[in-house]
């Protein structure tokens, strides 16, 4: 990459890797190992590690067996059919809060979000830090 002056060791190529799996599901929304190795100028054997890693860490999930082309048509392949792959859904993993002046909205979101605005909590912005702070504290115990 461009500008990135991090020595390539294994670990760091490994990490580049895997954020360019994830970027191209982000765009894509759901494709084969095969088709995530092509696309992102990687051997199918290094792709095929990074994803079974990322299927156990609980970032990726599998939703089935791709069986039709984008016509709808299904389309003879050799060998077995591709497992699609997709950003887990499911699992949370990050905390969105969009702190107004009149509103508080919180929403606890997985990997694989929506593009939508989805805001689960709502309250009233208080005027001091700490009340606010208190406000946080007692959604975060209720969640």
């Amino acid at each position: 990459m461009l500008g990135v002056n991090i020595p390539a060791i294994p670990a760091s190529l490994r990490r580049t890797n895997q954020r360019t799996v994830v970027s191209l599901l982000l765009r894509l929304g759901s494709a084969s190992r095969a088709d995530l190795a092509k696309a992102a100028g990687i051997s199918q054997p290094t792709a095929g590690k990074i994803i079974s890693e990322m299927l156990d860490m609980g970032v990726l999930q599998s939703i089935g067996q791709e069986s039709a082309d984008e016509g709808g048509q299904k389309t003879p392949r050799l060998g077995r059919p591709g497992q699609l792959l997709k950003l887990d859904a499911n699992r949370v993993r990050f905390v969105v809060i969009d702190l107004g002046v009149d509103k508080t909205k919180l929403s606890f979101l997985p990997i694989g979000v929506k593009l939508q605005d989805r805001w689960e909590h709502e309250f009233a912005t208080p005027d001091s830090a700490l009340a606010w702070q208190k406000e946080l504290s007692i959604l975060a115990k209720n969640c």
